[in-house]
């Protein structure tokens, strides 16, 4: 199975973006999941296999998941990073059945909160909200692994896709669950002195995700070439 670093991730994004010529003019170097929502749209559809469906599908309830786990959080401890966080997932979630729609994949027409098709995630949700309602501390602990977990899944996924739109999608949604989990890591490391200890993603992941300052390194990248594209359009 091809390895795909977080660096590349962020290569992928823009060589894709840039190759579509997805951005208008006063767009920002990453999309908002509402924006990419209507590019996919408008995109030329191309094939999707049978597996690049099951991919969409494991999204799509990956994606519920960890929504509907911040918000019974936030119902649980009031704090307002869990709110924004599942206002966040409700975006990506949107945008995974937009192009469930686009390309008429059927899904579940039950959005009942906790309720899941996949027995496996059904089961993890329940470990998971048990987990977070016993303390703060882990309840963003919950949070940051359902982040890498997602992480972890969209590399596994890259290397089994072929179609851009899954893959423009796959590299947002793991930016954004980046960005989240060092969120929630920033307020384990403020107020219970540790940081989150990472279990799914490998020793050489977990380096490159700290030490190569990850969102940093892919915003200049894809600022850098978005700059030059303007410039030459």
């Amino acid at each position: 199975m091809k390895k795909v670093s977080f660096i590349a991730l962020g290569i992928l994004m823009a060589g894709i973006v840039l190759a579509h010529g997805m951005m208008g003019q006063g767009a920002g170097p990453m999309m908002g999941s509402q924006a990419l929502g209507a590019q996919i749209l408008v995109m030329p559809k191309q094939p999707l296999d049978q597996d690049e469906e099951q991919v969409l599908m494991k999204i799509f309830e990956q994606e519920k998941l960890v929504r509907d786990l911040y918000k019974e959080l936030y119902d649980r401890w009031k704090i307002r990073v869990f709110l924004n966080l599942a206002i966040s997932k409700q975006y990506h979630f949107d945008m995974v059945k937009t192009l469930l729609e686009k390309y008429d994949v059927e899904y579940p027409a039950d959005d009942t909160p906790g309720t899941f098709t996949d027995q496996g995630l059904q089961k993890l949700h329940s470990e998971w909200l048990e987990k977070g309602k016993e303390s703060l501390e882990n309840a963003l602990e919950v949070g940051a692994e359902a982040e890498e977990m997602n992480i972890y899944h969209v590399k596994e996924y890259l290397s089994q896709i072929d179609n851009d739109d899954l893959r423009i999608m796959l590299v947002n949604l793991s930016y954004a669950s980046a960005r989240h989990l060092k969120i929630l890591n920033g307020f384990m490391t403020h107020y219970y002195d540790h940081a989150y200890r990472f279990q799914y993603l490998s020793r050489e992941d977990v380096k490159e995700f700290y030490g190569q300052n990850f969102l940093k390194r892919v915003k200049q990248f894809l600022r850098r070439h978005w700059n030059r594209f303007s410039d030459e359009h």
